[in-house]
């Protein structure tokens, strides 16, 4: 593109929904720029597209309230997305409360307890696992970072985060997610620190064999301006966008500017000013004060009609016709011997009994956050993966 705006005008309105917000949250919090075309776009997808991730809502909504928006999404998506899809969407969900945007459902502090609760023992966060991993700790940092001077409890967990983050640090200044070093998790920290008030380029915590984290991130700059996930690999769309608003956030910083998700023009007329929470709140409550009702109709009305609510029946009905196909075929064929009905029926009764018994859904459906509980369950069983140990040992 020519410029920055013939840009949003172009590609990144084009790619509305699939790849631009990131840049759209960082050019917002950035310089001033026209967004009414991409704004349009956006609204567009979002009426004409079925979002299932709750994190995803989320992000869109964090998108809108980055560009100004009044969009009644944004409320909407607060009350029906917060804490539906494990961290992340507690995260997300904080930004907005940040914000001033209020939920129904949680209270900033509702949220900041629930991530308390959230923390693994060795102070971090991850998605799933008992360990921190580097990307959902700075994640989780950069929701908490308002907090961080009012709240004891909170400043204790955050301390013990960057105690972690601080081990982690590899001696080129980089971080590594899951085995590989990559300049993503770099970037990441760099925003919970620029967020915390806390300077990357100075502070000894973050600084490891004379190198601190714009160093990490500066191998992986590549000639054309991009960044790559690996060092000496091809220009990765993720890294640039990640170093991109990473760096937005250390430049607010350094001008005296608020966090990187405490937006300039989240001005809608229902948010109020970001919320602060008390020294001597409780943080540490095993539980949300304000729990999701089941049998909330509104919260109901909110969700995504499910269109495998009545599947299994239509799949079962279809199986059973072609069960009445093929031995219509086998008479006609003279193929009247008893065991090749037999053979028909047992063949459709299996088949019936599958789809009968098994839950298909797809990944969307899956992290919706939309949890199915069957009524004879008898106990819930976790699964833990741990990809570190393979990861980058290609066969």
């Amino acid at each position: 593109a020519a410029d920055i705006q013939k840009w949003i005008d172009g590609n990144l309105t084009q790619n509305t929904g699939t790849g631009s917000e990131w840049y759209i949250i960082g050019l917002a919090q950035h310089e001033e720029y026209d967004f009414s075309s991409y704004e349009t776009a956006l609204l567009g997808y979002l009426e004409s597209n079925t979002v299932g991730s709750a994190s995803s809502r989320l992000k869109y909504a964090l998108c809108l309230a980055a560009i100004g928006n009044t969009d009644e999404y944004i409320g909407k998506t607060v009350n029906d997305s917060i804490g539906e899809q494990g961290l992340m969407s507690w995260v997300f969900g904080l930004h907005l409360i940040n914000n001033g945007y209020e939920s129904e459902k949680y209270s900033a502090s509702d949220i900041t307890a629930k991530l308390l609760e959230l923390q693994c023992s060795d102070g971090g966060w991850a998605i799933m696992g008992q360990y921190g991993d580097v990307d959902s700790t700075a994640m989780t940092i950069q929701a908490l970072a308002p907090y961080y001077e009012t709240d004891t409890n909170i400043k204790a967990a955050v301390d013990r985060a960057l105690g972690l983050l601080s081990e982690k640090q590899l001696d080129g200044g980089d971080y590594a997610s899951y085995g590989v070093s990559n300049p993503e998790s770099t970037s990441q920290v760099l925003v919970g620190l620029s967020s915390l008030g806390i300077d990357a380029k100075t502070d000894e915590r973050f600084i490891k064999n004379d190198n601190d984290i714009f160093d990490g991130i500066e191998k992986y700059k590549l000639s054309n301006g991009g960044f790559c996930h690996k060092e000496g690999g091809e220009v990765n769309g993720t890294a640039t966008v990640q170093t991109f608003y990473a760096m937005i956030s250390y430049l607010r910083f350094c001008d005296g500017k608020s966090p990187l998700y405490i937006l300039d023009k989240a001005d809608s007329k229902n948010a109020k000013p970001a919320p602060s929470i008390p020294s001597d709140t409780d943080s540490n409550t095993d539980e949300p004060q304000n729990q999701p009702s089941d049998t909330d109709e509104e919260i109901d009305t909110e969700q995504p009609t499910d269109p495998k609510s009545n599947y299994k029946g239509w799949v079962s009905l279809i199986i059973i016709g072609v069960g009445g196909i093929v031995c219509v075929l086998l008479l006609a064929l003279k193929k009247r011997h008893i065991k090749n009905f037999i053979a028909v029926l047992l063949v459709c009764a299996v088949a019936v009994t599958v789809v009968c018994v098994t839950d298909f859904r797809s990944a969307d459906d899956y992290y919706s956050g939309n949890d199915i509980t069957k009524e004879n369950a008898i106990g819930t069983v976790s699964l833990t993966i741990r990809c570190d140990t393979v990861a980058g040992r290609a066969a």
